[in-house]
């Protein structure tokens, strides 16, 4: 006699489908580096929506490919103008790369344009009167 097997639960299917999405949102909303100093975000995401360049960063990052995730802020940098790419440089260059010279002008930068936001700013010179 053959057996039926009665199909998975709409439940189960609802709860793989619950957890692939706060998977999804927790990757889409972490879209900033935290420095060690401080780890409260370096700042929100741009206006339009996030960059693929400065998520690839973001990812690069959080998988520890340091070099990867520096190259691919700084060629956003070459493109545009973006504060929160180059706080994230920085804090790559500082605390990861050791090259604490070039992060601090980078942060040097930030803290002295008039176009970075005003969070980014204050992390920016939070992270100049560390050193």
């Amino acid at each position: 006699m053959n057996s039926v097997k009665p199909a998975a639960s709409p439940y189960i299917l609802l709860g793989i489908l619950l957890g692939f999405l706060a998977m999804s949102a927790a990757f889409f909303y972490s879209s900033f580096i935290h420095s060690p100093a401080d780890n409260r975000a370096a700042t929100t995401s741009p206006p339009d929506g996030i960059n693929p360049r400065y998520t690839m960063g973001i990812a690069l990052y959080e998988q520890g490919k340091m070099q990867e995730a520096a190259a691919v802020f700084a060629e956003l940098l070459s493109l545009e103008k973006s504060a929160a790419a180059q706080y994230n440089l920085a804090v790559i260059y500082k605390y990861h790369l050791d090259k604490p010279d070039e992060a601090k002008a980078l942060f040097e930068q930030i803290a002295a344009s008039p176009d970075a936001d005003a969070d980014t700013t204050l992390r920016a010179k939070k992270e100049l009167q560390e050193e």
